[in-house]
């Protein structure tokens, strides 16, 4: 009886034990299980963060030539003088866009004191210093693509980077001698920006600036195409002008600005998106007509989140004192 009821015991005990394992191996299981439940539930009530959208502002002025009669204007007054009632609207923006039409270096200036319509008299050099008046204006995006950029060859051209970049200046922009910089990618205000060259005096064709837009399009919020185009002194633009700003926006630009004429040339909205087929003088010692005298500013609103662009427009007075007033 005592053998027996050990027996039965032992094998009680075992029992017990080997169900108490079983159990405690499900649970442990069934903990795992729910661990990986609770762990799924808080991975899907995670909101994804979005980025938020803010606007950016930017300033679009014309061609700005700081040579000839303005270098002897900046060499009595100061260069800080040749703006008037314009530094608040520069300097309130997120960036400034100019055309600058010739190179910085130290070369000695071949046209100030030049006979008008003499060769010399259309050969431009900027001095260095002239630098801190972009700087002190807010004018931070440097456009060289023109027809002046190379009238000091290539050390101009590279002298120009070079103090462009010294002092933290951005520029872009298509010439013959170094056409790789056409396109300037820039964030403002977390908005990705951007800004493509094309300059009818260089090698670079409309059909490739075209595939260059396709291509910012699809890494950029906005594509704003500046041009350096057209005829000079024409008040409308020409039929190639027109036919290369559609196929620009056909491509995805959402703005052009354009420049060379010297004049103010029609705005267009195509497709639902702005052209300025010229902004005039900005900065220049042009003064014998009233067309050339003045200049279109352009402040454009950039806002990603709702995919528009605001524009507000001022015009630029140049007077015969080498003064231009907002």
């Amino acid at each position: 009886m005592n053998k027996r009821y050990s027996i039965y015991t032992i094998t009680l005990c075992i029992g017990i034990l080997f169900f108490s394992l079983v159990g405690m191996t499900f649970s442990g299981e069934k903990q795992k299980v729910q661990e990986g439940v609770s762990f799924q539930k808080i991975q899907e009530s995670t909101p994804s963060l979005e980025k938020e959208s803010s606007s950016a502002s930017i300033v679009f002025t014309g061609d700005v030539m700081l040579d000839r009669y303005i270098r002897t204007v900046a060499r009595k007054i100061g260069y800080t003088s040749l703006l008037e009632d314009s530094k608040n609207i520069l300097k309130e923006s997120d960036g400034v866009v100019i055309n600058l039409e010739g190179p910085i270096t130290d070369a000695p200036s071949r046209s100030e004191g030049s006979v008008i319509g003499s060769r010399d008299n259309y050969y431009f050099t900027f001095e260095p210093k002239s630098i801190d008046f972009l700087l002190e204006n807010n004018i931070n995006i440097i456009h060289i693509g023109n027809n002046h950029i190379n009238n000091f060859g290539l050390e101009g051209i590279v002298q120009t980077q070079d103090y462009l970049k010294q002092h933290s200046l951005e520029y872009f922009g298509a010439v013959n001698i170094l056409p790789e910089k056409i396109v300037l990618r820039k964030t403002l205000q977390g908005i990705q920006f951007s800004f493509v060259s094309y300059n009818q005096f260089s090698s670079i064709s409309g059909d490739q600036i075209v595939l260059t837009i396709e291509k910012e399009k699809e890494v950029s919020d906005f594509v704003v195409v500046y041009t350096h185009w057209g005829q000079e002194y024409k008040t409308t633009s020409d039929q190639k002008q027109k036919e290369l700003a559609h196929r620009f926006i056909d491509a995805g630009a959402d703005v052009i600005i354009g420049s060379h004429p010297h004049v103010i040339q029609e705005k267009e909205v195509y497709k639902g998106k702005t052209i300025y087929y010229s902004l005039g003088n900005f900065i220049f010692d042009q003064y014998f007509d009233a067309s050339v005298r003045k200049g279109l500013v352009v402040k454009a609103t950039f806002d990603a989140k709702e995919s528009s662009i605001v524009f507000e427009e001022f015009i630029a007075d140049i007077s015969s004192q080498g003064i231009t007033k907002l």
